[in-house]
């Protein structure tokens, strides 16, 4: 939501008495991409330069900020070019809270995204998926995650985004039993596992964005239902 100086900030909404209270408030700033911690009690959020030509989602040119829920503590965990990433972002926490799933791209804008951890405090980088991989995300337990990688046929555009799952292991920070769920002619984008784990929902578009339906799938591959 825009403030009146045209910058973007996250606020937050009291769903009972309808009261709307700004999070963060620096106009030099667009920020974006805001999680909430398992305990409820710290934000994820990415920002970018008031500058910056692509208003919010420009992973090239962000920070990542841990701060507490009320926006107060605000600490830059990962900086601009921090690890040399050319760019970075799509933050979750895992369910225990102490580590956090992302993605970054190495290099340059030619070279591929892959999904990464870190801890809270946006150390000890570690490769989790080694091939292109976006939009990565947790299921409930944190035994899981499902992203966005390219079909086993190839890329030939955006079309070729598919969903993937895996499973995670949580003491050895790895992953194992890569499926890919689907394959498709849609753009696929922003998977989320169902609180039960048995169904993923994502959006599914043309190559160019121009249109998107919300999408669910079973995690057999079966049931593909536009939502």
């Amino acid at each position: 939501k825009a403030i009146p100086s045209g910058t973007w900030q996250n606020y937050k909404k009291n769903l009972v008495t309808n009261t709307i209270e700004i999070i963060t408030n620096n106009i030099l700033y667009n920020y974006w991409w805001v999680t909430v911690s398992p305990g409820n009690n710290q934000l994820l959020l990415l920002r970018s330069p008031v500058s910056s030509p692509s208003d919010q989602f420009d992973y090239a040119n962000c920070e990542m900020i841990k701060c507490n829920s009320d926006g107060s503590n605000q600490e830059v965990i990962i900086s601009d070019n921090q690890y040399n990433w050319f760019a970075f972002g799509n933050p979750h926490w895992h369910p225990k809270g102490d580590r956090i799933l992302m993605i970054a791209q190495t290099s340059n804008s030619t070279t591929p995204f892959y999904t990464y951890t870190v801890d809270v405090n946006g150390n000890n980088p570690e490769l989790l998926v080694d091939q292109y991989s976006i939009d990565a995300n947790w299921n409930r337990n944190g035994d899981k995650i499902t992203f966005i990688g390219i079909d086993k046929a190839g890329f030939v555009d955006a079309t070729s985004f598919e969903v993937f799952t895996a499973n995670y292991d949580y003491s050895s920070n790895s992953i194992s039993s890569i499926q890919q769920l689907t394959s498709d002619t849609t753009r696929n984008h922003d998977p989320c596992f169902s609180p039960d784990g048995s169904h993923i929902a994502f959006s599914a578009s043309d190559a160019s964005l121009t249109t998107a339906d919300l999408v669910s799938i079973d995690i057999t591959r079966k049931n593909r239902i536009p939502l």
